[in-house]
Parts: structure tokens; sequence; C-alpha cells
């Protein structure tokens, strides 16, 4: 009887043990840091509403880094001086990631998270095949008529809105567009006229 018993308190000292020690797949559930998984299956350059391959809108600096370990990260800026980070993967394949940093002349805070995500590598595609040196003739066949080229009042630059083309996604040109006199708005671009870049952001 005393033998019986004692098993069963055994018994039951390794049950409650088993279920104070949270298994593999829960480990780390509640971190708030967490890589998003890249499977073998996913497409490294494909351009989403969440992020560009690996590189995913919110997630931070330091996470981008850890889970893109063969690509550099170097500290860049614009032309309007904001501070930005740009990821290197290969030969003329890179972002260029803005993660709400201070100071462009300090060094890289990696516990900033990413905002913005701008390629001009050709590399870079959406599901429907749109890349940075695209036609905008092409463009059109997939995303409609051309809505509006505008051009901003910083280095000019010029950003291209097609009619049916996703909301997350921001298309500048690569300089090509038609503007009457002072006008900073056109339907009119060049022959040959191409996406520079393509962008997308968090809300």
């Amino acid at each position: 009887m005393k033998w019986s018993r004692a098993l069963v308190l055994l018994g039951f000292t390794l049950a409650c043990t088993e279920r104070a020690t949270p298994d593999a797949s829960e480990a780390g559930r509640d971190s708030r840091s967490v890589i998003p998984s890249v499977s073998a299956q996913t497409d490294a350059y494909l351009i989403s509403s969440s992020g560009m391959g690996a590189i995913r809108l919110g997630v931070t600096l330091e996470d981008a880094r850890r889970a893109l370990p063969s690509a550099t990260f170097a500290r860049t800026s614009d032309g309007d001086g904001v501070a930005l980070v740009e990821v290197t993967l290969g030969a003329d394949t890179s972002l260029t990631v803005y993660a709400d940093e201070d100071d462009a002349e300090a060094p890289i805070e990696w516990t900033k998270r990413i905002q913005r995500i701008e390629t001009f590598s050709p590399a870079f595609h959406t599901a429907d095949g749109v890349r940075p040196g695209t036609l905008v003739s092409d463009v059109e066949g997939v995303f409609g008529r051309t809505r509006e080229i505008m051009k901003s009042e910083i280095e000019s630059r010029e950003f291209i809105e097609f009619e049916r083309q996703p909301a997350f996604l921001t298309l500048r040109l690569d300089y090509t567009g038609v503007f009457s006199g002072d006008a900073r708005a056109t339907q009119e671009y060049k022959p040959g006229a191409k996406i520079l870049s393509i962008a997308i952001a968090s809300n």
C-alpha cells in the first residue's frame, strides 16, 4: 500500500514538472523581438504590403540583420539628410530602409523599427511582375492607365500612380514626366519611361 501511494505521488510530481517546462514551440512566444520566418519556398525578392523579401515593416533593424546574416547594413542618407540604412544583399541588389532615426551621422540604432522600405534593384518585384526598370507602358498593362505623375518640390522627384495600382505601393518615375511650364502634375511621359524605384511603408 505504501509503495502504491509513493508511485502515485511520484507520477504526480513528474506530471507537474513536465507542465511547468515549456516546450520548444512555446519558447519565445511572448518575445517582443520576433524575426519573421522565411521558408525555403518564399520568394526572397517579393514585394508585398508587409515587406520586401526577408525585410519586413515593423521589425527592428536588429531583427532584419538577424534575418539576413549575409547582408551588409550600412548608414546612408538621402538628399534631404534623412537617416537611412542601406541593406546590400549582393551585386546591384539592395534595399534602403527608414527607421525613424534622428541623426544621419550617428551609428545605426539597431533597436529602431523599420517604417519604410525602398528598392532601386530590378531583382525585387511585385506579385504582378512590376519591378524597378519596368517600362511604364508595360505597367499600364498591369495596373491600368497612368492616373497622375507628380513632381515633388524638394529635389523634383517624380512619382507615378496608375488606375489600379495597389494602395501600398509608391512608384518613382525615372525623371521622364512631361510637365507644362511650372506645373507639378501631368499624365504625360516620354517614350521609354521606366519605374525608377518601388517603396512601401507602414500606416
